[in-house]
């Protein structure tokens, strides 16, 4: 067993790229193959945004709140 790039575990010259993704995805853990998907990936596993109520004696001008100017 040796250590490749950033640490990653190589299992010899048959440990392709396609069998560590496999491992990892075996683990639960989610790769995604082209950086353009990263923002979906990260959208899908965080929760939905909630806006926050404003904080006590805190005024929050219309406009922000969705009114016009």
């Amino acid at each position: 067993m040796s250590f490749g790039h950033a640490g990653t575990i190589v299992e010899g010259k048959e440990d392709t790229a396609a069998r560590r993704f496999a491992r990892l995805a075996d683990a639960g853990i989610t790769v995604a193959e082209e950086i353009s998907e990263i923002p979906d990936i990260m959208k899908s596993k965080l929760p939905p945004h909630r806006a926050a109520p404003p904080a006590a004696g805190v005024t929050v001008p219309e406009w922000v709140r969705g009114g016009s100017r």
